[in-house]
C-alpha cells in the first residue's frame, strides 16, 4: 500500500485503507496502532509519516494521537515539545 494507507489482510486484490486521524502509515503498512502521531504533530486521516504535520509555529502539543491542528496552545518556555 502507499504512504498514509494500510492493509490489514495479506493477498494481492485486498483493498489499502486510509490511516485514521491520529496515526501515521508508512509504505507498506499493514497496521497503524503502533504508529501514534508524535508530540509536537498532528495527523489528520491519510498522514503518510510522523513528522508530517508540526505544530503551527509558537504552539505546542503535549498529546499524542492528536488529529487535527486545531489543538495547539501557545508555547510556554520550557515545555515546546
Amino acid at each position: 500500500c502507499p504512504p498514509g494507507t494500510y492493509n490489514p489482510e495479506l493477498g494481492e486484490g485486498a483493498a489499502c485503507l486510509p490511516c485514521p486521524a491520529g496515526y501515521f502509515c508508512e509504505l507498506g503498512a499493514d497496521a497503524y496502532a503502533a504508529n501514534s502521531c508524535p508530540l509536537g504533530h498532528y495527523c489528520p486521516e491519510g498522514t503518510e509519516f510522523s513528522t508530517q504535520y508540526p505544530c503551527p509555529p509558537g504552539t505546542y502539543n503535549n498529546n499524542t494521537r492528536n488529529r487535527v491542528g486545531d489543538g495547539h496552545e501557545r508555547r510556554v518556555k520550557g515545555r515546546c515539545h
